[in-house]
């Protein structure tokens, strides 16, 4: 049993509730989702499903005492070949970061380093970036925080497989 998959889920069931909701005014009434800013709205709650999914991988890491980049290279695929964990975790400190304060035209590093990796997905531009992220990785027609639960579990037992020793000190 994985009690913070678990808490991860209690956090993305009611988001995703709430996306619902904006989705069925953004396809039936757009004008009126637009003018509510709902587009943005529901760009800003998969932000937050994310950041609560790389609090999840950065507990699971921390526990196995396992090596940050190693751990974020291992587990599901997309056919670019990056990792959903990476790609969750570039999402996350998209959504945490790109404010006002990014220089667009001419990003810092770490900047560069999460736009490059967006971009290997086909995912560019300043708008509604983490819908088409959350798509691209679920394959759904509407975003969904739980649909981004298999690939955390995926990861999870690739990660125990790769560095069981913690786990078993600590169990």
């Amino acid at each position: 049993m994985d009690y913070d998959l678990n808490l991860y889920l209690d956090i993305a069931r009611p988001i995703d509730e709430h996306l619902d909701r904006l989705f069925e005014v953004i396809e039936t009434d757009f004008g009126t989702a637009d003018m509510f800013d709902y587009p943005l709205t529901v760009d800003h709650l998969l932000g937050v499903g994310l950041v609560a999914a790389q609090v999840y991988v950065k507990g699971a890491i921390a526990e196995q005492a396992a090596p940050m980049p190693q751990a974020l290279s291992i587990g599901p695929r997309l056919p670019s070949g990056a990792t959903v964990i990476e790609l969750i975790n570039h999402g996350a400190n998209f959504w945490k970061h790109a404010d006002a304060s990014w220089d667009w035209d001419a990003p810092d590093w770490r900047q560069g380093l999460i736009l490059r990796a967006l971009a290997g997905e086909g995912i560019e531009g300043g708008q509604y970036m983490l819908v088409e992220l959350v798509l691209r990785i679920t394959g759904a027609k509407r975003p969904s925080l739980k649909a981004l639960s298999p690939f955390l579990e995926e990861w999870r037992n690739a990660l125990d497989e790769e560095y069981p020793e913690e786990r078993i000190r600590q169990g």
